[in-house]
């Protein structure tokens, strides 16, 4: 199954029956190669080491299957320490969540440090994001009331601009990139299945696009119309791509 090579069962062994190995087949080959190994620093004399020795044994004559790429990352720290329980230091992703809201977390996470450094998570950034979202939303909603200093909305009605189309574009290109994903990613027993099955079979379908995804479609600037979308063909698979007519 993994060397697509012709199957002989052994002797007094039950044969698989020849639709399953096809299916399982066209499941690894969906899937393989691995885009990306992620995997701890300290994996990396052992682990990481090993799968490729693994993947170049066993496919020896086929490079095309070996990991596209390998992103190790660092351990985290808090606070410039090491976590640990025994510290009294370990904060979880749920604990930090409820101590500081998902906001403030992702802007610590973010401050915190990427690649093969150790990431420091500072509490100090954690308290300061909770008070800068705060004014920041209060900013937002003087602006939208038409109360803020610094602000002005446009006027309702007018007429779009370059900025508006373009950002139509991007909000259209997202959408559909992130469907892509949930096609590719979509589970194999579930019900929304049938995309993965029509992208591993053979290619994504211009009716496989989810329906939540063509209701996020973003409007022009008087929302009096969607910007018109189209599936694009690229290479051997199909890729959902978005473009809007430039006027």
């Amino acid at each position: 199954m993994l060397l697509g090579k012709p199957y002989e069962p052994a002797a007094g062994e039950a044969p698989v029956p020849a639709a399953s190995l096809a299916s399982m087949r066209r499941e690894f080959e969906f899937w393989y190669p691995v885009d990306m190994r992620v995997s701890g620093k300290d994996l990396i004399p052992n682990h990481l080491t090993m799968s490729l020795y693994n993947h170049a044994a066993v496919w020896q004559d086929d490079p095309a299957k070996y990991p596209r790429s390998i992103f190790c990352n660092g351990h985290v720290q808090v606070d410039a320490e090491k976590m640990s329980k025994s510290k009294g230091n370990f904060i979880g992703l749920l604990q930090a969540c409820e101590k500081w809201c998902a906001d403030a977390t992702r802007f610590a996470c973010a401050d915190a440090g990427d690649g093969i450094l150790n990431a420091n998570f500072d509490t100090t950034i954690a308290d300061r994001s909770i008070l800068s979202l705060t004014a920041e939303l209060e900013w937002a909603r003087a602006a939208l009331a038409g109360s803020a200093k610094d602000a002005s909305m446009r006027p309702a009605g007018a007429a779009a601009t370059w900025l508006d189309a373009w950002f139509a574009n991007e909000m259209n290109r997202l959408v559909l990139a992130v469907t892509e994903v949930w096609v590719r990613a979509a589970p194999l027993h579930s019900s929304s299945c049938e995309q993965a099955r029509a992208r591993r079979d053979g290619g994504l379908r211009e009716h496989a696009v989810p329906r939540r995804a063509q209701a996020c479609v973003v409007r022009d600037a008087g929302g009096s119309r969607p910007l018109p979308l189209r599936l694009r063909r690229v290479g051997p698979r199909r890729r959902a791509d978005a473009a809007v007519g430039r006027e």
